[in-house]
């Protein structure tokens, strides 16, 4: 009786700690292409906002458009097939879009003051 137990409660324990990677390839392949299409018009709609912009501020604009879209592109990417690897492709897209927009302040001060705050904009990012 008590190696029944054992056994039902283990294969509950299995089903517990497998169900959030099941949940992952829930997206169907045809859901998978609709979002990132989605995604890519997304990206054009952020990239024609650029445009209107200054040179200097036109190519930050772009960067973070570029950068959001890699971001969106990996989290779709590890919801289709929820493998680790995919996952560390996401937390890198964040890493560099974070640091992008705490270094975008910093390339407006003077050469001077710019060091400083580029030194507080890499701390800031460890902290997070």
């Amino acid at each position: 009786m008590d190696k029944e137990f054992a056994r039902k409660a283990l294969i509950v324990a299995a089903i517990l700690l497998l169900l959030p990677f099941s949940l992952a390839w829930a997206l169907n392949r045809s859901e998978y292409e609709g979002e990132k299409s989605r995604i890519g018009e997304v990206y054009n709609v952020d990239r024609i906002g650029c445009d209107a912009l200054e040179h200097g501020t036109r190519l930050v604009c772009i960067a973070q458009a570029k950068l959001r879209q890699k971001v969106a592109l990996a989290e779709l990417e590890h919801a289709f097939t929820g493998m680790a690897s995919d996952r560390m492709q996401v937390l890198r897209a964040r890493a560099e879009l974070d640091y992008l927009q705490a270094h975008q302040p910093c390339e407006s001060q003077t050469a001077g003051a710019a060091s400083p705050c580029l030194m507080t904009a890499r701390a800031d990012l460890e902290k997070s």
